[in-house]
């Protein structure tokens, strides 16, 4: 995954993000993508370098993932990423199923004639999608 320079919120119309909250967004993306490597230690110098921010905008998003659980936090020796068990990937996992299966009931139960064109579409695009792979 290649970055440029972390931007404002291009969208006009839209609330604009501050730096540090951009940085936020595309490293939280990265961390919960596996794109970096459980254990490892972040640098500030490197995420400044990927990111295109500065310093304290980094800082500020490192800190923010910290307080989340998605980093921890050495003492005078920077950031690193957490780990994932696997009885907390198991947990994860069944509250996923949970939700998505709560999500589809909820979807069913209140669905219309355009929710019934979008299903068919849905499926009409998942079978062309598996014939082309």
């Amino acid at each position: 995954m290649t970055y440029g320079a972390a931007n404002l919120n291009d969208d006009a119309a839209g609330p604009k993000s501050t730096l540090a909250t951009t940085v936020y967004q595309q490293l939280r993306d990265d961390l919960l993508g596996g794109v970096l490597e459980a254990e490892s230690k972040l640098r500030v110098e490197w995420v400044v370098s990927k990111y295109g921010a500065g310093a304290s905008p980094v800082r500020e998003a490192l800190n923010r993932l910290a307080s989340e659980g998605l980093l921890g936090r050495h003492d005078q020796r920077g950031f690193f990423i957490m780990p994932v068990s696997a009885s907390e990937l198991e947990e994860l996992t069944r509250t996923r199923c949970w939700l998505e299966e709560r999500a589809l009931r909820e979807s069913i139960t209140h669905r219309t004639a355009e929710w019934e064109d979008q299903l068919v579409l849905a499926l009409h695009r998942l079978g062309r999608a598996s014939r082309l792979a």
